[in-house]
């Protein structure tokens, strides 16, 4: 949304074009579950997982598939590298390729 905005904003000023717009967004109410449960009243939940969860109870709209059950997914990635050795670590892991 912001980014169209902006891109309003640029053509405005450019062109002079003062044209009426409509802007619409379509982002997912589950991208920022935390803001969207606060605006509509919804208790603060232990964790985003259950607060996407109390937010599908209260709206009805679907859970995406990628976040659905999240929680109960395997962890595939449990490594931090610093940012100092990421060079090095990178280099070790496509040696010989």
């Amino acid at each position: 949304t912001s980014v169209a905005y902006t891109v309003y904003k640029d053509y405005v000023e450019k062109t002079g074009d003062n044209t009426p717009a409509v802007i619409a967004s379509t982002a997912s109410p589950y991208k920022f579950v935390a803001a969207v449960s606060r605006a509509l009243g919804l208790p603060k939940e232990e964790n985003d997982f259950r607060q996407i969860e109390s937010l599908n109870a209260y709206t009805g709209v679907r859970i995406p598939k990628g976040l659905k059950d999240l929680d109960k997914r395997t962890l595939l990635h449990t490594e931090a590298i610093a940012k100092e050795s990421m060079k090095d670590r990178i280099r070790d892991e496509f040696k010989g390729l």
